[in-house]
């Protein structure tokens, strides 16, 4: 009979020991990632929602009212309607269990935020808040833009 040479079993567990102990230390390094990945589309998104705005404010002479609701999450839903005719949709947070993204506009002035999961990006600072409006607060982490 001949020989047959091959890995022993405990061979065996020491390799997939050591894959799982690399595998999780790899998921563990993405989180972060994932996170700053995540805060960086809703940066972007806000960027499209003030192009979107600022059509609408050329074609009316005003920006969308806030519509019904107590929340700038509420006037945020209410701006998908106000801007069906230029933007198809309004982009919605990525991540599920996040706020979301907030709006408030008296007409003339508006402010739309997003709540990041990091730290506030390089060189960001935070927008003077116009004193009649009163939903949106834009301390860290919610990153604002407005005009």
């Amino acid at each position: 009979m001949k020989n047959i040479k091959g890995f022993t079993l405990i061979e065996i567990l020491i390799v997939v020991a050591i894959i799982g102990i690399l595998a999780s230390t790899v998921l563990v390094g993405l989180s972060g990632s994932r996170g700053a990945a995540r805060d960086a589309r809703r940066i972007s998104d806000l960027r499209q929602v003030q192009g979107a705005l600022e059509v609408y404010y050329n074609a009316n002479n005003s920006y969308p009212p806030n519509g019904q609701g107590t929340t700038a999450q509420a006037f945020y839903t209410n701006l998908s309607a106000a801007l069906g005719s230029i933007a198809k949709s309004l982009p919605v947070d990525p991540l599920a269990s996040n706020p979301g993204y907030g709006y408030e506009s008296d007409g003339q002035q508006y402010i739309i935020s997003a709540s990041l999961e990091g730290s506030m990006p390089a060189g960001y600072t935070t927008p003077a808040v116009p004193g009649s409006f009163s939903v949106i607060s834009c301390a860290a982490p919610v990153y604002c833009v407005t005009l």
